[in-house]
């Protein structure tokens, strides 16, 4: 497996929704939540979306797809992160663009729940993830600051070939 790469103080980290839609003030929380830990964000278009017929995705399938592509070929972003779960990630994996994947197998790639579909692909083709908190979906609670300062520093250090991580209960918070 490839090492991922740790991210530095001033990287881009794209934002994708391959899964459900986020309310718009979950959405305008992101960029500041990553800027407080030293990053900066792109939100791909799948992140303001929401499917005509079927609201509980974030988007169609096309739309969703691309921006998942777009943020691994893009040089300058060093990890791609889901802005939340729901459904629809099962929708993409037979259209994934698997190579795309494999020559970007140094971005982190952050999600959990339906996303986890996607982490299973990867894994399928020998690249690693981090089946970690969302922005959306867990970072912006008043009450999350802790598993936010956790999932950045994880991001931001680096982390030797074969790593496998489990976080422990201290304090009253999780922590790696």
């Amino acid at each position: 497996m490839t090492a991922l790469r740790h991210l530095r103080e001033g990287d881009l980290v794209g934002v994708v929704a391959p899964a459900g839609p986020a309310a718009p003030e979950a959405v305008a929380a992101v960029e500041p939540l990553f800027a407080r830990h030293g990053l900066r964000v792109r939100l791909y278009p799948s992140c303001q979306a929401r499917h005509a017929q079927h609201g509980f995705l974030s988007g169609d399938d096309a739309t969703r797809l691309a921006d998942l592509h777009a943020a691994f070929a893009e040089p300058q972003v060093h990890a791609v992160c889901c802005l939340r779960g729901g459904h629809g990630s099962l929708r993409l994996l037979d259209r994934i663009d698997a190579s795309l994947l494999r020559a970007n197998a140094h971005k982190p790639f952050v999600g959990y729940s339906d996303i986890t579909a996607l982490h299973a692909l990867r894994l399928h083709a020998g690249l690693m993830g981090l089946h970690a908190p969302m922005p959306a979906s867990d970072l912006l609670h008043a009450d999350a600051q802790s598993d936010a300062q956790a999932l950045f520093t994880l991001l931001m250090r680096p982390l030797p070939r074969g790593s496998r991580l489990a976080p422990v209960r201290a304090d009253g918070a999780w922590r790696v």
